[in-house]
């Protein structure tokens, strides 16, 4: 027997050893007490009646004598019996406890090695609720633990193709420049510029969301005037969709929507949507951006012609490198910012697709003060 269930069972054994001892111990202290209360009058004749009894029928009174030596016979044997009784029934319990923390050591001693793949096996013969929510609570636990050591190093894999990437792009035009087999031009310049844009900005991205998984990101919310502040992004990307010959579109239900949010973090969470949109959309298609003002909450839409979101990558979408194949010099991690910043002001964040085409992605924000 192990430790743990040897240490209960002896535990156990004692407390039906001592509760044995303990009811023997009553019973004749409850005797002795019950004689005490009787007056000494009364005490003194009984004592003499037994000792005259005994003297002038001494058979009758070794009769008494067995019958009553019989009586504890009885008594301690019911006693003993009822303690190995017991002590069998805390040996059968301690083994039902400690066989399923046995069970959790073991496989969380696999686990501290390393091996999130232990899972703990029900065993239907030890099984109780409490055992099987034990078991049930370790393994989700070692599952989200194995969910989350593939996704760092799928993002470590994933953060070091993006590095790479750029840095790589980079590093040979400028040993092209430098072996003067290209010239330096306006051209060269703007691409090595777009590459250190991309850099900065996948480091950008990283940043926001280390900060807000250490719990860090701050919200700085003041009075915005929400659709003022979608015309300025849409302003922004005004010339990078005209390049795509992609027409920008804003309808909005109401002129004013004040509502209490961080604006830099709105305009980012914006901005991550349209990029989305822009990277996907289809030459000469449009992309609605829609405002719409509800009781306590505001909601912004943007709505695409593209191809739409594979099936299998739609409830996931919002997950960190979670993206399709050719982004285009996407991080993998736009969507997951905009899920962030929405979760940080008490929003939600939705997306599906659209018949016959294209995808819709939602965020709804509460009002805050201006409600």
């Amino acid at each position: 027997m192990n430790r743990l269930l040897t240490r209960l069972s002896l535990a156990m054994i004692a407390v039906a050893l001592i509760t044995a001892f303990i009811i023997t111990a009553g019973q004749r202290i409850a005797f002795e007490l019950d004689f005490r209360t009787l007056p000494e009058d009364v005490q003194a004749r009984m004592i003499e009646r037994r000792e005259r009894e005994e003297t002038e029928n001494s058979e009758m009174a070794e009769r008494f004598r067995k019958s009553h030596q019989l009586q504890q016979r009885f008594l301690y044997g019911g006693v003993g019996i009822a303690a190995l009784v017991a002590a069998g029934i805390a040996v059968m319990f301690a083994r039902s406890i400690s066989k399923p923390i046995e069970r959790v050591m073991s496989v969380s001693a696999k686990v501290a090695r390393g091996d999130l793949s232990a899972r703990i096996l029900e065993r239907s013969v030890y099984s109780s609720l409490e055992a099987k929510a034990l078991t049930d609570n370790f393994n989700q636990m070692a599952s989200a633990l194995e969910s989350y050591e593939k996704e760092r190093r799928d993002m470590i894999a994933s953060i070091a193709h993006d590095l790479r990437t750029p840095l790589t792009a980079m590093q040979l035009r400028l040993e092209a420049l430098k072996e003067e087999l290209i010239p330096l031009s306006q051209e060269e310049v703007s691409l090595l510029l777009s590459q250190t844009e991309l850099l900065e900005r996948l480091i950008s991205d990283l940043r926001t969301l280390s900060l807000a998984d250490a719990g860090k990101l701050s919200l700085h919310k003041e009075d915005t005037n929400v659709v003022q502040l979608v015309e300025t992004v849409l302003g922004n990307f005004e010339q990078k969709a005209q390049a795509k010959m992609i027409h920008l579109y804003l309808q909005s239900s109401a002129p004013v929507i004040q509502a209490s949010v961080d604006p830099a973090r709105l305009m980012q969470m914006l901005s991550n949507l349209l990029d989305n949109a822009l990277r996907f959309g289809e030459r000469g298609t449009q992309i609605l951006v829609k405002l719409d003002k509800l009781d306590n909450a505001f909601e912004l839409s943007v709505q695409d012609e593209g191809p739409g979101i594979p099936e299998g990558l739609l409830p996931h979408i919002f997950q960190r490198y979670i993206q399709d194949k050719d982004t285009g010099g996407s991080s993998g991690l736009g969507l997951a910012i905009v899920k962030t910043l929405v979760d940080l002001h008490g929003g939600k964040v939705s997306a599906k697709n659209l018949i016959p085409k294209g995808a819709l992605f939602s965020l709804s924000l509460p009002l805050g003060a201006n409600s």
